[in-house]
């Protein structure tokens, strides 16, 4: 199997993708806060692209989180920061999230087909999102989700880290020079991820 990194939504339209498990990358923000969300037993999580359509939902019941440039939407329940997600007054909740970055790759990537797997790749889940993609035995595009269709260092580093586990513990080969890239990203800043990003 393969695994290919695209390092900004921008550019996903050079991706062909069919069949493949596609990775969601946004480290920071929606990636942690959705993981946070389902440890905290919300019931359901949808990503949405607009502020419209989540708030639509909220009067059908949803409870609705968001940001735009990082800062909380006006009429919305909560933000996106991932400590959020864990107040336990969420359990068993239905959730709605619209960000600037990582909600808008979700719906980029549907674009591509219902043929392809999505889902949600972060540091917290990074063990069983492992797992699941060499049970899956599948082809991976990493999509990085960037900041406002630019590329961003920690989503790049990230997506590294997964390419260079899955390349060293399974029979994954990368696909592209984006993949490479990636790798060497996290090559370079693996021992003091803290320092690198702050650099």
């Amino acid at each position: 199997n393969t695994i290919d990194a695209c390092l900004s939504p921008e550019l996903l339209n050079l991706y062909p993708a069919e069949n493949k498990i596609i990775v969601i990358i946004d480290v920071f923000r929606a990636g942690s806060s959705i993981c946070c969300a389902l440890e905290n037993n919300v019931l359901f999580v949808k990503t949405v692209g607009s502020i419209e359509e989540a708030c639509k939902l909220k009067v059908k019941g949803y409870i609705i989180a968001g940001e735009r440039d990082g800062y909380k939407l006006e009429n919305f329940d909560m933000g996106n920061s991932p400590a959020d997600f864990l107040k336990p007054e969420l359990k068993n909740s239905q959730l709605v999230i619209s960000t600037t970055n990582g909600t808008q790759a979700v719906e980029a990537a549907k674009k591509l087909g219902n043929s392809n797997l999505i889902i949600i790749g972060c540091f917290l889940n990074f063990k069983a999102l492992m797992q699941f993609i060499i049970n899956k035995k599948m082809d991976v595009l990493v999509l990085c989700a960037g900041w406002k269709n630019r590329i961003s260092i920690e989503d790049v580093f990230f997506a590294g880290k997964m390419i260079e586990y899955l390349t060293t513990h399974s029979n994954y080969t990368k696909n592209s020079d984006a993949a490479a890239i990636a790798s060497s990203v996290y090559l370079q800043g693996k021992n003091n991820s803290y320092q690198y990003f702050l650099d």
